[in-house]
């Protein structure tokens, strides 16, 4: 072998590494980050859980107020017979009877009695305008007998 062809076969070996170097070193930077369409599948795929999980949860919140409406109602009505029992003698029973009996109204519900008193009457929770829920509705008959006419979403 002489001096040229030498030269040669390294000259050769030293450009084949270079190419091999700076091949691998763009393919190394093609592989970063994500390709247009797989993001557009990402955002799909939340849109789709999106659309699922939104009319849920507002299901869930309306199932939420409702029962804080039936639970209200039910509270006062515990309140007017404590009331009644410590003051056997009351003809109309007033919200303020029933907040000194140790009713609390729950935020975002208004609390109306209606001609209450140990033999008649009703108490009605109202949700507030943003629930979306129907109005719970106590009904007391002569005999002193809770009727619950329950909050529906």
């Amino acid at each position: 072998m002489n001096c040229c062809n030498v030269n040669k076969l390294i000259r050769k070996a030293i450009c084949n590494s270079n190419m091999k170097y700076y091949s691998e070193k763009m393919n190394a930077n093609r592989e970063k980050g994500f390709t247009l369409i797989e993001l557009m599948i990402v955002i799909a795929i939340i849109g789709i859980l999106a659309a699922i999980a939104i009319p849920q949860y507002v299901q869930y919140r309306k199932r939420g107020y409702s029962a804080t409406l039936n639970q209200d109602c039910k509270n006062a009505y515990t309140s007017s017979v404590a009331y009644i029992v410590d003051n056997p003698t009351v003809s109309d029973i007033t919200l303020n009877m029933l907040y000194s009996a140790g009713y609390n109204q729950t935020a975002g519900v208004t609390t109306s009695a209606n001609s209450l008193t140990g033999t008649g009457g009703t108490i009605t929770c109202a949700p507030s305008a943003t629930w979306g829920v129907t109005s719970a509705t106590i009904t007391v008959d002569s005999s002193g007998k809770m009727i619950l006419t329950s909050s529906h979403y």
